[in-house]
């Protein structure tokens, strides 16, 4: 593994449509990333790593690992080096709604992968807000009409 830092800045992205605040374990001042921003890198290894150990779910996710995060960390060997995984060859495996991982759900056949693929991607209130958004941008017009219905079915909202 690469050596870190705690110093270091990094690069991460907001994966959602709307700003998202907390507050800092270092200066313990209050950090607002914006909305939808890619490769923000106002936080430290330090940083990042504080709001892990403490259960941010914006870093970590439902499991505690970084699945179904809001916030994407960009750097592979950051990801090894706050969420303590032990394999030196492999990165983490993350789940994460992103454009391209809906767009490669979208792509997924029969109904039933389709539907497993979708719903490991959409767990959290904040993803079915934001799927719809996704689905429009990945270009649900193009598709199947049962993954449009089930994309509203798991988000509880509707394509306008």
């Amino acid at each position: 593994m690469a050596q870190v830092k705690l110093t270091d800045r990094v690069s991460i992205d907001n994966l959602r449509s709307w700003d998202l605040g907390f507050r800092a374990t270092e200066t313990e001042k209050d950090i607002t990333i914006p909305a939808n921003v890619k490769g923000y890198k106002q936080l430290t290894v330090a940083e990042i790593d504080g709001q892990v150990k403490m259960g941010n779910l914006f870093f970590v996710g439902k499991d505690g690992f970084g699945n179904n995060a809001d916030i994407k960390i960009n750097d592979g060997n950051i990801i090894k080096f706050v969420f303590g995984d032990g394999d030196e060859e492999e990165k983490p495996s993350t789940t994460l709604l992103t454009l391209d991982a809906l767009k490669e759900a979208l792509a997924v056949t029969p109904k039933t992968k389709f539907e497993e693929a979708v719903s490991k991607l959409v767990a959290t209130e904040a993803e079915k807000k934001t799927v719809i958004e996704l689905a429009k941008e990945a270009g649900i017009e193009n598709v199947e009409g049962y993954k449009k219905t089930y994309i509203e079915k798991i988000s509880g909202y509707k394509f306008e």
